[in-house]
């Protein structure tokens, strides 16, 4: 993956995660809108220290309208207005709605879970390491069903 586009659900999980410097090897660079910045300043989140690390270098804050109507919030609206402003195919997404948005305007996505999968496919996480993130995630109130945990842990096993 070239590029990819995030919104502030997945940053956030990335950095609780610290997979930044696991997925700079399979992502060259992340953009962010400023709205989705914004959000993380906003909320105070304590990962905003770990975003803030990688500014200026691997993740890019992007000035830009969001042109998108409906029912996103506005970090989501904006980050899909950047993806295909910018030509971006790849949106970066745990958020059910966004997802589907961005699917129906022909962009890829990608969430928190498929980069671990991507990670331990490309052998740059054992099987065991992807299995903890897996929990992890969980811990830090990733919401998944049980049957998609399921297939996530039987897909890291049959890697």
């Amino acid at each position: 993956m070239e590029k990819v586009v995030s919104n502030m659900s997945s940053l956030i999980f990335i950095a609780k995660l610290n997979l930044f410097d696991l997925l700079k090897k399979i992502v060259k660079k992340i953009f962010i809108p400023r709205e989705v910045y914004n959000e993380l300043v906003f909320k105070d989140a304590p990962e905003i220290a770990t975003v803030d690390k990688e500014l200026g270098g691997f993740v890019e804050i992007v000035d830009i309208d969001a042109e998108i109507k409906g029912e996103l919030d506005h970090g989501e609206k904006a980050a899909i207005s950047l993806c295909l402003k910018k030509k971006i195919k790849i949106f970066l997404s745990d958020d059910n709605k966004a997802r589907k948005y961005a699917l129906s305007r022909g962009l890829e996505v990608i969430g928190v879970i498929g980069i671990i999968l991507e990670l331990n496919r490309k052998k740059h996480i054992k099987k065991d390491e992807a299995e903890k993130l897996m929990i992890d995630l969980i811990n830090h109130g990733h919401f998944m069903s049980p049957r998609l945990y399921s297939e996530v842990m039987q897909l890291i096993k049959d890697k």
